[in-house]
């Protein structure tokens, strides 16, 4: 392993490498500042597995070290380091500048004298460093974009599909309600995830083009659910956009006659951190819809600027908790008490909580301890077609 230590105390480079020789690690490098590290790590042939840098330096410090590692320009990326006793709010903020930067933030040592520190740095080393041979895989067609008009002519071609992915009662572990996410089917590229395609129609104003697919999709199937004894409720998404089409709850009502579906088993999403551009008519339509029975999320709650603002003018009646609250809720605890006031506060209000993006027993079973109401992940079950959804849940729902 090959290691460049970023110091200018003399003393504390020396200590550092001796306790990095008697864990194995023998080659150390060193520099005396950022400028010279900057060098060391763009020089052709030094390829550094780890660089350890103080963050108290002169004239430029190890956060803006950091900075200037994580520039585009730069096509090195060793993984960091720091060295600093540092308060936990400022140790909270560097990981998340380190996730903004996309940059691999291993850890932080408070005494570099510690060896427990510098061996917890290099087992994260492991983990953290990108695979950088990895194979494509699956994730070949993610640097796709499509043209609207190839968006478009999907869309008139129905090649769009409704996925659900199920959504339990966090204490029954019941069935209770499926998310529809959109899919396309493309005749080459195959499955097609909604990143490829979304941001073309949201900046296009076509969006509802979409909407209208899905929700046309989710009614139908959630009438074919029930056929097959799947007596549960549905949710999609709408953009700000929709919710300005006056038409929207129109639309709706003719698709749960058509299918004979109650109103009160749809349930639309809005994504709450985006900014609503025109606030009396989403007020208008929002009203509207829980007028006539149909739920409301706000989605990614907890994200937005304005999310207590939101939630005191919008008629909501579940809050969608952000998945990354749910991510790293064992190891920060912040984030578990975050949760947990959202979940008061969605009591206090009358709102069910939703916990989007539960990954393992142990989120599941904190959240359902903290009162959750609803639970959704990969820990739960995957998206999937809802002929698939019938043969897994069919005359077992709750």
């Amino acid at each position: 392993m090959k290691v460049l230590l970023v110091d200018n105390a003399v003393a504390h480079r020396l200590t550092l490498e001796q306790r990095l020789n008697a864990m194995g690690i023998n080659g150390v490098d060193h520099a005396d500042s950022a400028h010279e590290a900057l060098k060391k790590i763009t020089c052709a042939g030094n390829e550094f597995d780890l660089v350890i840098a103080r963050l108290m330096m002169e004239p430029v410090d190890g956060i803006s070290l950091l900075r200037e590692l994580a520039h585009k320009g730069n096509p090195c990326r060793p993984p960091l380091a720091m060295i600093g006793n540092l308060d936990k709010t400022v140790n909270r903020a560097l990981h998340a500048l380190a996730k903004a930067l996309n940059y691999p933030l291993v850890g932080c040592i408070d005494n570099p004298l510690h060896n427990t520190g510098l061996a917890h740095i290099i087992e994260n080393l492991a983990v953290t460093r990108p695979a950088a041979d990895a194979p494509a895989g699956d994730s070949a067609m993610e640097s796709t974009r499509f043209s609207l008009q190839e968006v478009l002519t999907g869309l008139a071609q129905g090649q769009f599909e409704a996925w659900f992915q199920p959504k339990v009662t966090a204490r029954t572990m019941n069935l209770c309600g499926v998310e529809a996410l959109a899919r396309w089917r493309h005749p080459e590229a195959g499955i097609i995830s909604p990143d490829q395609f979304l941001p073309v129609l949201e900046s296009s104003d076509q969006i509802h083009l979409l909407t209208d697919t899905i929700a046309h999709k989710t009614i139908a199937a959630l009438s074919q659910f029930a056929v097959h004894g799947i007596d549960t409720t549905a949710s999609f998404n709408l953009s700000l956009s929709d919710l300005e089409h006056y038409d929207l709850v129109d639309r709706l009502l003719e698709l749960t006659s058509e299918y004979g579906v109650a109103n009160r088993r749809i349930t639309v999403e809005m994504t709450e951190s985006a900014g609503i551009r025109n606030l009396a008519t989403t007020l208008e339509t929002l009203s509207r819809l829980r007028l006539h029975g149909f739920g409301l999320s706000l989605d990614h709650f907890g994200v937005g600027h304005s999310s207590i603002h939101n939630l005191n003018i919008l008629p909501a009646s579940e809050l969608k908790i952000d998945p990354s609250y749910i991510a790293d809720m064992h190891r920060n605890s912040i984030h578990r008490k975050l949760l947990k006031s959202f979940v008061d506060l969605g009591r206090h209000v009358g709102a069910d909580v939703v916990a989007e993006g539960v990954e393992s027993r142990q989120q599941a079973k904190y959240l359902t301890q903290i009162g959750c109401t609803t639970l959704q992940g990969y820990y739960i079950d995957e998206p999937m077609q809802a002929e698939q959804l019938i043969l897994s849940y069919g005359c077992i729902a709750a």
